[in-house]
């Protein structure tokens, strides 16, 4: 785990952040507030066990709730909650903290994997 830097001399306590995972992989998300929208692609940037990093063309609101399913081998579903959205060189890079994970299995209706 590594120390958040943005906590020192705020007054708050020193917190530690999950180790952090570069990988490759595909995500696809969906606000769950509009389950009946398309699920929207996007690229992993980095996983840990709290959360994901990763980059899309659209940009989203902290706060809001998601469905995520990340290709990384086994497809992993996924809520979070979007913790913090910046915009970045083509697009938008995402934080978001896991709520609940679960795999999919092969042929599940409900993964966007095909």
């Amino acid at each position: 785990m590594t120390v958040d830097p943005s906590d020192e001399g705020s007054g708050n306590k020193t917190r530690t952040r999950a180790r952090r995972y570069p990988v490759e992989g595909v995500v696809w998300y969906r606000e769950r507030a509009n389950e009946g929208t398309a699920w929207q692609r996007g690229s992993v940037v980095n996983v840990s066990q709290s959360g994901v990093l990763f980059s899309t063309d659209k940009t989203l609101v902290p706060g809001a709730t998601l469905d995520l399913t990340l290709e990384l081998g086994s497809p992993l579903h996924a809520t979070a909650v979007i913790a913090r959205s910046a915009a970045a060189e083509h697009g938008c890079l995402v934080g978001a903290k896991f709520d609940a994970l679960s795999f999919f299995e092969p042929g599940d209706p409900r993964s966007p994997v095909r």
